[in-house]
């Protein structure tokens, strides 16, 4: 295992990568314990030479167009140190030791739960620029940060949940001022600007970082759980830290997974699972567990879905950033070509009220597809309910056939709760339920309730619908330049 293990996503910028982990090397006092995961595109070849005598670099190329957040999960996959330091290319490494001073600062507690940064000469203490968090941190929290982030606010999003844990009482936000990583930033005069910046999309990202609230607080909680020592039990790796955070104040269980086939999936208290063998009706099956269950929350799962125990604490996670939607829907793709299959349905109009699944065949990446909505409906395949909303609502209509979900997701929103899609967890759905092309019975009980949003959905992620002919749309940019293949009505 390495010491450190340092995130560097470049592109296009060769020059700048190599001067950095010339300078890690030039700095480090033992080199043999430090690694670089360089997360590469692989239409960008200049880059893809990159290398740098005397230190292990383990490089990952993939497709481009990533987010940030999701690089560093990528990155979190393929590296080994205990500690993760998450730099960008326009830096230099000034102090000598610094990995040393670094490792101290951790190994003030036993647990190793802490997030140190040094001086940037430009925002000093304030921000971390460069964030250092140790693999047990990243672990209790389910990973560095969400996948949805798409360029900014990762370190103000880690920044803010080693805040809210020193409101409770662990104060492990660390400041080295003598360690100095200088961003050389173009802004600061410090290197020629070029075209970077132009991919960054600001307003989603900050929107994001605002809808994460919840969720940076509930991260606290468990590293504070983690740090006293009530998080740790014996049982599944995978879910260290998510048993307690799935647990309430009495020990009760946060959520009921209703699955229609077995999962290979150990959990302990907390997080239920029921198998229900799905011989006839799917909603009759999703009732039938949902019968007798004492959780917060039930989670649907149709029998396609390839469900693991990262999605759990992703569900988790979504359940408890926003505590207003009674309903949540996750992104689900094609595990045939990874595109999207389900983030969400809105509604249109066009002899009579029609469905879509928006954003149907577009790349899992697209920021349209990583934005949390508040939608009216959701699809049946994945979908977690908080079970006093279900209840409430009277569970599934099953003589609403495979349009029962719709009609779930129109009840529990007349009940002045909300429906949501989350990007935050993602699953591949292999069959991909369709629902039936006529929603009459729908209309008929929610025609005046239904709102045909699918075209203002569009425009404010800057589409728009443009009408052919009879049943043939076409979606367009503004700029009438279009991403290849997505398929918004199925």
């Amino acid at each position: 295992m390495k010491d450190f293990s340092i995130f560097l996503p470049t592109r296009g910028r060769p020059f700048l990568a190599k001067r950095l982990l010339e300078s890690v090397v030039d700095t480090a006092s033992d080199i043999a314990g430090v690694e670089a995961v360089l997360y590469l595109d692989e239409d960008d070849p200049e880059s893809l030479a990159v290398s740098c005598p005397g230190i292990d670099i383990k490089t990952l190329v993939r497709p481009p167009g990533a987010s940030m957040g999701g690089i560093f999960r990528e990155c979190m996959a393929a590296s080994a140190g205990r500690y993760i330091l998450l730099m960008n290319d326009d830096a230099i490494f000034r102090t000598r030791g610094w990995d040393r001073r670094m490792a101290a600062a951790f190994n003030r507690y036993p647990d190793r739960v802490a997030l140190v940064y040094g001086d940037d000469l430009d925002q000093g203490g304030s921000v971390p620029t460069f964030p250092c968090v140790s693999r047990a941190a990243c672990d209790v929290m389910g990973g560095v940060c969400p996948a949805s982030f798409r360029n900014l606010h990762i370190e103000s999003h880690l920044f803010d949940i080693f805040n809210e844990l020193r409101k409770s009482g662990h104060n492990r936000t660390i400041y080295l001022k003598d360690v100095v990583i200088e961003h050389m930033h173009h802004t600061l005069g410090k290197s020629p600007e070029d075209g970077t910046c132009l991919k960054k999309d600001p307003l989603s990202d900050q929107l994001l970082f605002i809808e994460l609230d919840e969720l940076r607080r509930h991260k606290a909680k468990l590293l504070a759980r983690h740090i006293e020592g009530a998080g740790r039990k014996s049982g599944d790796e995978g879910l260290k830290g998510t048993v307690e955070a799935a647990t309430g104040e009495g020990g009760e269980t946060l959520i009921e997974v209703i699955t229609l086939k077995p999962l290979p999936l150990t959990f302990e208290k907390g997080i239920k699972l029921s198998f229900i063998e799905c011989r006839d009706d799917l909603f009759s099956a999703y009732n039938k567990g949902a019968e007798g269950s004492s959780a917060e929350y039930l989670l649907f799962i149709n029998r396609p879905i390839s469900l693991d125990a990262a999605f759990i604490k992703e569900a988790i996670n979504a359940a408890l950033s926003n505590g207003r939607a009674a309903v949540t829907g996750f992104k689900e793709l094609d595990p045939a070509n990874g595109r999207v299959s389900h983030a969400g349905i809105c509604f249109y109009r066009d002899n009579g009220i029609k469905w879509s699944h928006i954003y149907r065949g577009m790349s899992a990446e697209s920021p349209q597809v990583n934005r949390y909505r508040r939608l009216q409906a959701v699809g049946p395949d994945c979908m977690l309910v908080k079970r006093e909303a279900f209840l409430r609502a009277g569970g599934f209509d099953e003589s609403f056939g495979r349009l029962s979900a719709i009609d779930l997701c129109m009840k529990i929103k007349a009940l002045g709760m909300d429906v949501a899609y989350s990007p935050l967890a993602q699953v591949f759905n292999s069959a991909p339920s369709n629902l039936p092309a006529s929603l009459s019975s729908i209309e008929e009980k929610w025609g005046d309730y239904i709102e045909c949003d699918l075209e203002a959905v569009l425009r404010e992620d800057g589409f728009r619908l443009k009408r052919l002919g009879k049943d043939d749309y076409r979606v367009e940019f503004f700029s009438n330049l279009s991403e290849s293949g997505p398929v918004i009505f199925s």
